[in-house]
């Protein structure tokens, strides 16, 4: 899943932001989140080099679909995009935006995972109804420790197979 959302790193000035739903489940008997799933950018979403916005409707049938092939175990857990800068932090655009999906959106679960991925640094915030603030989770280095994306990996694999 690192990978899947490090293809979308916005590394050079033309590069947009890019995003998506996080889908997962949860263990009977538990309050954890097991990630597993994610969409990616769809054709209907409004990309800018400082804003996302999902198409609803484009990532919910990929939701739908997840919850069908699973026997409606799979739901959502959360969003991911990307920033252009190095270590992100949430803007306020962001917030209000992880606001209205923990206190709006149907949810199973203890909460919701937000994540944005930066240039070198991944972060995971954690919201949940009732908390007016975000606790930041976990940080990852951005496309392993070394900075390399999977962009660049398959640039790499394609110049050795075709050689």
């Amino acid at each position: 899943m690192l990978t899947t959302m490090n293809r979308f790193v916005q590394r050079c000035r033309q590069d947009q932001e890019a995003g998506g739903m996080l889908i997962g489940h949860h263990p009977l008997a538990s309050d954890d989140i097991i990630l597993d799933r994610l969409t990616t950018p769809q054709p209907a979403d409004r990309r800018r080099r400082y804003r996302f916005e999902r198409d609803q409707v484009a990532h919910q049938v990929l939701l739908n679909a997840e919850w069908k092939k699973s026997d409606q175990k799979r739901t959502y857990v959360g969003e991911w995009h990307t920033h252009p800068e190095d270590s992100p932090s949430p803007s306020s655009l962001d917030l209000d935006s992880w606001l209205k999906a923990v206190s709006c959106t149907p949810y199973h679960g203890p909460g919701l995972l937000f994540i944005i991925v930066g240039r070198r640094k991944t972060r995971v915030w954690f919201g949940c109804i009732g908390r007016t603030e975000f606790t930041m989770i976990l940080e990852l280095p951005t496309g392993g420790s070394d900075g390399s994306t999977e962009r660049n990996r398959k640039r790499t694999d394609t110049s050795h197979s075709q050689g």
